[in-house]
């Protein structure tokens, strides 16, 4: 049986936190809290490795603490940063808003639309502090950086790839 048949991605790691192997752990998935002696899987090269969960405490609405066994220094857990992070689709407690997750990779190459004005595309995305930002390229060249945050998301249209958000008034200038 293929692994991925079975898992079902929830998130991704941001950065490792202190010297003991902690790292900070964003949950894009309403349906999924990690607990304590459960298993998470890490795609390494090609393989979905598992990782039991030592400790878990949370930091944010959508992000954890996480340590794991075997992993006990921060250089060691430094190698899952910026990797994504699967569970068992039967941990996860189905929502009605499943089919609207979307993590910020997914955003990338997005068309950026504030009210009725094109901000500029979604070029990248920086999530490694608990206050994530989309960097976007405006339409006369330069770097723009707006916040990712969902209370100022008013639609995401995949079919035409448009994020339709509600920008304070005046933050774009601020980046001009």
């Amino acid at each position: 049986m293929n692994p991925q048949q079975t898992l079902q991605r929830v998130g991704e790691f941001i950065k490792t936190h202190g010297i003991k192997g902690e790292l900070s752990a964003f949950i894009a998935n309403d349906g999924y809290t990690p607990d304590v002696d459960k298993f998470v899987f890490v795609p390494v090269d090609g393989l979905y490795v598992p990782f039991r969960i030592n400790s878990v405490r949370p930091k944010g609405s959508q992000s954890y603490l996480i340590s794991f066994k075997g992993l006990s220094d921060e250089k060691t857990a430094a190698i899952l940063v910026g990797a994504p992070l699967y569970v068992q689709q039967d941990e996860i407690e189905k929502t009605d808003e499943d089919e609207d997750v979307f993590y910020f990779e997914d955003l990338v190459g997005y068309t950026l639309v504030d009210g009725d004005t094109t901000a500029g595309t979604i070029t990248g995305y920086d999530a490694s502090t608990e206050n994530c930002i989309f960097i976007i390229e405006r339409p006369d060249g330069k770097e723009a950086f707006v916040p990712a945050a969902d209370e100022l998301i008013t639609d995401i249209d995949t079919d035409n790839k448009i994020l339709s958000m509600n920008l304070p008034q005046g933050l774009l200038e601020l980046n001009a």
